[in-house]
């Protein structure tokens, strides 16, 4: 458990500097996989099927996510980058990231997938308000995070204590 949670402090504190080797897009795009390793899925998939990241508002994250993640695996399944359209498409994966361009009805989105076990991740600041699960966005250069615990607690995700204590705010 201590172990957990200095790997947790260090995750976190890495995140800060490496804005002189890496780009802000970079860093969230790790970030992503880093909180996967917090969240626990109650329904465990085959290993033979893939981890489906979704990615809305493609922007400059979509090259940056499929060149970090096309050898990768998560939970033991390798990650599978996809740009769902179609609400099966979006229900079908596993963590939905939103960038700051998306532009469509986040709380349609939120009320399709409300009660599914799919990790909601934005980096558009404030996002927790509106129901996102975990918001990452910049302060003073570094990427830090927001949680929103009821919008875990519905989706039936349980979320690490180490993962909320490393959190700016919780919001339930």
């Amino acid at each position: 458990m201590k172990f957990k949670y200095q790997l947790l402090i260090l995750i976190l504190c890495y995140c800060g500097c490496v804005f002189a080797q890496h780009s802000e897009y970079e860093v969230k795009a790790a970030l992503i996989e880093k909180f996967s390793r917090f969240v626990e899925w109650q329904i465990e998939k085959d290993t033979q099927q893939s981890f489906k990241i979704g990615v809305l508002g493609k922007d400059n994250y979509g090259d940056v996510i499929e060149n970090l993640y096309s050898n990768w695996k998560i939970k033991g399944r390798k990650v599978e980058i996809t740009y769902p359209v179609t609400d099966e498409e979006i229900v079908s994966c596993d963590i939905i990231f939103i960038s700051s361009t998306y532009a469509h009805n986040i709380k349609f989105l939120l009320q399709l997938i409300a009660t599914e076990p799919i990790l909601t991740i934005s980096d558009r600041e404030n996002d927790v308000q509106n129901g996102i699960m975990i918001n990452m966005y910049l302060n003073r250069n570094k990427v830090i995070y927001d949680i929103n615990l009821t919008s875990f607690q519905k989706s039936g995700l349980k979320v690490s204590s180490l993962l909320l204590d490393a959190a700016k705010t919780v919001n339930n």
